[in-house]
């Protein structure tokens, strides 16, 4: 084990998140083990890695405290913004006659309408 002052955790993400990072983004990073983590976006390849197809995203984190293993597993989440959305219950959930996911609301003028809804995130409590 070493202490390291600054940690680099390497991604790779696909076209079409790459074009969402942006230098100096917020990462969370959750290791294994239950450790949260912060971190800041400090490079962004503009070039393919050939073999997979995706993009190096570095993040560094700046801790003196935290030992690390080299080369741990980790889910990194990466902030890209703010959005509108609403914790409910998964069993709030359902699906339409078309297979479309979503949930039942009553309307202004109160009748009961379904509306297809994106999840965002998903925890034991709910989505």
């Amino acid at each position: 084990m070493a202490n390291f002052d600054q940690v680099l955790v390497v991604l790779y993400l696909s076209e079409g998140e790459v074009n969402k990072v942006k230098l100096g983004s917020t990462a969370q990073i959750d290791l294994l083990d239950e450790r949260k983590l912060e971190g800041k976006v400090s490079f962004v390849s503009k070039i393919v890695e050939s073999k997979t197809g995706s993009y190096r995203v570095e993040v560094k984190i700046i801790n003196d405290e935290i030992m690390f293993l080299q080369g741990p597993t980790a889910n990194v989440k990466l902030l890209l913004g703010k959005k509108f959305a609403c914790k409910i219950p998964s069993l709030a959930l359902g699906l339409n006659d078309e297979g479309i996911l979503g949930v039942k609301i009553v309307d202004d003028n109160n009748y009961v309408v379904f509306t297809p809804i994106k999840i965002i995130d998903r925890k034991s409590d709910g989505v």
